[in-house]
């Protein structure tokens, strides 16, 4: 008979132990080298466009979206490869998501004053001041380069 309360009691502690266990929310820590595929896949991507295969292009990006929902770079991908295909307002938005996570990124600034000026909306763009967090010299590089209509085009 004792045997068996020690064998319950034993049981009854592993349980209680598996079940504070369980209550204990789970932290999902992040390898180091989980974008590795989805950098892979944005540099593919990159090469289909310069081959002009925009609809390869758009599905190795949603590839590589698919593989990491977080990257900048996949963000920079699709936003380049919208403005190619002259949709600026998707492209804008993308640019705009890329400059919230890695705010320093002066392509994904310049990519976004190209699409805005070819919506016409350089006066909008210029009133938001999104570029304010860059030192003067970029900055006035892109206003000068705008206002002598010699920015760089990345969707030609």
């Amino acid at each position: 008979m004792r045997t068996e309360k020690l064998i319950l009691l034993f049981a009854l502690v592993i349980v209680h132990a598996s079940v504070s266990q369980a209550a204990n929310t789970i932290k999902l820590v992040r390898d180091r080298s989980a974008n590795g595929e989805a950098i892979k896949l944005d540099m593919q991507a990159q090469e289909q466009m310069q081959k002009g295969d925009l609809a390869g292009a758009a599905r190795t990006i949603d590839l590589a979206m698919q593989k990491d929902p977080t990257l900048w770079l996949t963000y920079f991908m699709r936003a380049r490869l919208l403005a190619r295909q002259r949709r600026y307002e998707l492209a804008i938005q993308d640019c705009n998501w890329v400059l919230r996570k890695y705010p320093k990124f002066i392509e994904a600034a310049l990519l976004r004053a190209q699409a805005n000026a070819d919506l016409g909306k350089y006066a909008e763009f210029k009133r938001t001041g999104l570029l304010s967090s860059y030192s003067a010299a970029p900055r006035q590089l892109c206003e000068s380069a705008f206002e002598s209509g010699m920015a760089p085009s990345y969707v030609s």
